[in-house]
């Protein structure tokens, strides 16, 4: 998937366009509600070929106007490809946390078993979590201290991750 990927990247960094922010601000481009002009001006400019202007390339605009439109799809489907990446990050995130929590919580059991070792792995695990304002760290305190979950896990969570491999 990502040598795919790099490859669309690769067929897109021939064109050596590389746009600062000021340039894309300042940039007329069709989002700007002037794709109804664009569409009737290319699709009727060679019904005039007498109001074509001579010293322009209009095989270049052509090109541009085609590249363009192909573009336009390609970033359609490109933002999907975002979302869809963000999502099953943002899923694969939620479920791997969840899991972190439950072994923070058996190595906290385990301290309280004094198993060996396991004070320390707790000691590194717990500064990720802040003490709840009515109980107060204790430095000498060796009970497990709850973490703080995000309370808002994502919708639709059955507390099953789904499978990491794609179902066709």
């Amino acid at each position: 998937m990502t040598t795919d990927i790099q490859t669309i990247i690769n067929q897109l960094t021939a064109f050596n366009i590389n746009l600062t922010k000021d340039e894309r601000k300042g940039a007329r481009s069709v989002g700007d509600g002037r794709l109804s002009f664009m569409v009737d001006y290319f699709g009727n400019k060679n019904d005039y070929p007498n109001l074509k202007p001579p010293f322009m390339n209009e095989a270049e605009g052509d090109a541009h106007w085609t590249l363009a439109q192909a573009l336009a799809n390609v970033e359609l489907k490109a933002t999907k490809i975002i979302e869809l990446v963000t999502d099953i990050r943002i899923n694969s995130e939620h479920f791997a946390y969840k899991y972190g929590l439950e072994g923070y919580a058996m190595v906290g059991r385990a301290v309280e078993q004094n198993v060996p070792g396991a004070d320390t792995f707790y000691d590194l695990l717990k500064g990720h979590f802040a003490q709840s304002p009515s109980t107060p760290a204790d430095p000498g305190d060796s009970k497990p201290t709850t973490p703080n979950p995000d309370p808002t896990p994502p919708s639709g969570d059955t507390g099953t991750p789904p499978p990491l491999t794609p179902t066709p």
